[in-house]
């Protein structure tokens, strides 16, 4: 029989088309998680189902199966070794191919948590002193390892009383509080969460130098890695995260790599970071990288106490070689503002100077020899982000007193006695600025939310707001924000202002600043009808911008006034 020739392509095209779909149906169905999904290179997603047990598995089984790689592919392009994990802009490259990159971001079944151990493993070796948490039972205790030794084959059945313990393979496993408790007999070795009332989100955790018994009272925590306190007969030590909270998992690393050169990790989640006190925490998302190979990135820092689950994070600068030091923390005053969090956007340039995105207090900050009104909110400007409200109006000493960290409790300042408040979001993410690190003035002000542009009129929101963000505002898009600074530090945004304009700024220094467009105003063939988010600016001032002139969507742009 003779088939013509269309027909005969037209079937084939239709067999090779049911030939692909199979092999996604049969795909997707093999692959683990909520309906077979899988984060970039393959990694089961943070969502995946099931129990923990399951979870675990299923990340292990695809460790594995990554361990090894490497190598270059037939088509020549440089495969790297591990598991790098590129979700949101964590990876950039620069004018001379060196890269930056998460790596190994561990999965929803075993990422480090400064407030919880890591679950336990079977078959698994651990140091004395190490601390699990059980998978199943165990009553909400945690449990420390009393020897080095080996877990068993199957999870033992952990006891539900503080102090009991239980023999897991050749590991004797004593029951422990996850929080701190008044008048409780601890041995040494113990590991505790601050607990007593302390609002302490990304806090440290406390190891007990010296066995004996707790005070009636919570003691006061220090909040810099290392420091002592002392607490009934008890001396806890901040140590940062749990004891063999890495065992079984792999923690989060900060990776570089210059073009053709080896790997190099320059830190990994738990590491100190220099002159902060501190250590790195993960959540690393946002990343600079300039020619010189430096990097800056926006992460988690810990130590912090916070009013919110976004505020205790630090703008941090890394490079081939160097200790992670920080740029700027959260709940510290830059410019005159509080500055509680910081958003998405960072840029570093060859002069070391880091432009960032940061989030301002809805609260004032405290000031020395200020009078302030009863029921007056202050955030201190020493970090702790605990807001003190004035139980009675009076004036502040000329030096900020040592704030308690207990909620409820009192200090005197001056003639005003402060009472701290119960936590509350206080750290307003639509209240931005950005602000510039250089090296030597240290942190600057460029332009934030509030500031007068001239004439009266003020910043009320950036990027692609489309209402002015006044109290909240549920429409703000800042996430659309560029990040680029050029070699003189200078950079470009757009605002939206309190005449409900929205308007592009050219920023060369502390609240100095050039409008380079603005809705309403003259552009070329006719006024601007909408000026769109994105904005980049390169080393001779010129700005790149989107705007509506005329009812058309064009490129523009701008060489100078």
């Amino acid at each position: 029989m003779r088939i013509h020739r269309n027909s005969l392509r037209n079937f084939l095209l239709a067999a090779v088309a049911l030939l692909i779909a199979a092999i996604f149906v049969s795909a997707s169905l093999a692959a683990p998680g909520r309906g077979g999904e899988r984060a970039p290179g393959g990694k089961p997603s943070g969502k995946m189902a099931g129990g923990p047990e399951q979870r675990r598995t299923l990340m292990e089984a695809w460790k594995q199966s990554q361990r090894g790689k490497g190598g270059r592919s037939a088509k020549g392009a440089q495969a790297f070794g591990g598991s790098p994990s590129v979700g949101r802009p964590s990876m950039m490259i620069n004018s001379s191919g060196s890269i930056l990159y998460t790596k190994q971001f561990a999965g929803s079944a075993c990422d480090l948590d400064p407030a919880s151990p890591a679950f336990w493993f079977p078959s698994t070796a651990y140091l004395a002193n190490d601390i699990s948490r059980p998978v199943t039972g165990g009553g909400g205790f945690f449990f420390r390892a009393m020897n080095a030794g080996t877990s068993g084959a199957t999870e033992p059945v952990w006891p539900t009383v503080f102090g009991a313990t239980v023999v897991d393979g050749t590991i004797t496993w004593q029951a422990e509080d996850r929080q701190w408790t008044a008048s409780r007999a601890y041995p040494a070795g113990a590991v505790v969460l601050p607990g007593g009332g302390v609002f302490n989100n990304f806090g440290f955790n406390f190891l007990a130098v010296t066995g004996g018994t707790t005070a009636a009272t919570v003691p006061k925590w220090p909040t810099t890695i290392g420091a002592t306190v002392n607490d009934g007969t008890v001396v806890w030590k901040a140590i940062g995260f749990f004891p063999g909270v890495t065992r079984g998992c792999d923690p989060m690393q900060l990776v570089s790599r210059a073009s053709g050169g080896a790997e190099t990790v320059n830190g990994n989640e738990g590491d100190p970071i220099g002159g902060a006190g501190s250590q790195l925490s993960g959540w690393t998302e946002f990343y600079a990288l300039n020619n010189v190979g430096q990097g800056a990135l926006r992460t988690s820092v810990m130590g912090r106490l916070t009013d919110d689950d976004e505020s205790g994070t630090g703008i941090l600068a890394i490079g081939p070689g160097t200790a992670i030091t920080e740029v700027a923390a959260s709940n510290t005053i830059i410019g005159g503002r509080g500055v509680c969090g910081f958003g998405a956007m960072v840029a570093i340039n060859d002069a070391g100077q880091v432009l960032f995105d940061g989030y301002t207090t809805r609260l004032q900050p405290w000031l020395p020899n200020q009078l302030f009104p009863i029921n007056t909110l202050i955030i201190p400007t020493s970090g702790i982000g605990v807001p003190f409200f004035t139980a009675a109006g009076g004036t502040t000493g000329p030096v900020e007193p040592a704030w308690p960290q207990t909620i409820g409790t009192t200090v005197v300042d001056g003639t005003v006695t402060w009472v701290s408040q119960a936590p509350r979001n206080y750290c307003g993410e639509d209240r931005h600025g950005m602000y510039r690190f250089t090296p030597g003035p240290g942190n600057q002000l460029l332009i934030a939310v509030g500031t007068d542009v001239g004439g009266g009129t003020t910043v009320v929101g950036f990027g692609n707001d489309v209402a002015p963000a006044v109290g909240g505002c549920a429409t703000c898009r800042y996430e659309d924000l560029d990040g680029y600074l050029t070699p003189s530090g200078h950079a470009s945004v757009t605002v939206r202002l309190s005449t409900d304009d929205t308007a592009v700024y050219l920023l060369t220094g502390p609240l100095a600043f050039t409008q380079v467009a603005r809705t309403g105003g003259a552009g070329p063939g006719g006024a601007f009808g909408r000026v769109y988010p994105r904005t980049e600016v390169n080393a001779a001032d010129q700005v790149l911008f989107k705007a509506q002139v005329g009812g058309v969507d064009k490129l523009i742009r701008w060489t100078g006034a």
